[in-house]
């Protein structure tokens, strides 16, 4: 074996490849390769530095408006509905991942611009949402109406994107205009 014999054809060579391609065979059918691409994705966005957002991304979501304090009061309230458009903030920004009997969105957003001066930003999502949150990625680049979300009632969906656009993991196809 080795780069020396790689040309060379014999019967050992032969049978120790066909070993070693029996075993790889197996390793993949019981190796858990979802989860490990998935903690790889995780060390990824862990790695990545926080979005720049454009300025028409700050004036969809809570980047660049949402509740602040000014002068004493609260300014700058917006409300969501039912529909309402919107998607993640962008592709690779942010993973869905199982971790023990937890289910987590981890995300760049939160990120520091010094390598790992945070740990690994992430919200607990629950199993429940998942699939809304799964619907939201396999949807990207579109915006889908928060209605749309395929969660059981308009309660949770509405829940869910206050959550996602709090947090500034989405954004709205439109301004949101400010509540008096």
């Amino acid at each position: 074996m080795g780069v020396a014999n790689c040309d060379t054809e014999s019967p050992e060579r032969d049978e120790f490849l066909k070993k070693i391609h029996h075993l790889l065979s197996k390793l993949v059918q019981f190796a858990p390769i979802d989860s490990a691409v998935d903690q790889m994705a995780k060390t990824f966005i862990h790695d990545c530095l926080p979005p720049v957002f454009t300025e028409r991304e700050k004036q969809c979501s809570i980047h660049g408006s949402g509740e602040r304090w000014d002068d004493g009061q609260v300014v700058g309230a917006t409300e969501l509905d039912p529909d309402t458009e919107i998607k993640i903030i962008r592709q690779g920004a942010v993973r869905l991942v199982m971790e023990e009997e937890y289910v987590r969105l981890y995300h760049t957003v939160e990120n520091s611009r010094i390598y790992h001066e945070e740990e690994p930003q992430y919200i607990d999502i629950g199993g429940e949402r998942a699939p809304a949150v799964e619907f939201l990625l396999h949807s990207y680049p579109e915006y889908v109406t928060i209605d749309h979300l395929p969660l059981p009632t308009l309660e949770e969906k509405m829940d869910l994107a206050s959550l996602l656009y709090d947090k500034g993991l989405i954004v709205t196809r439109e301004p949101l205009p400010e509540n008096d």
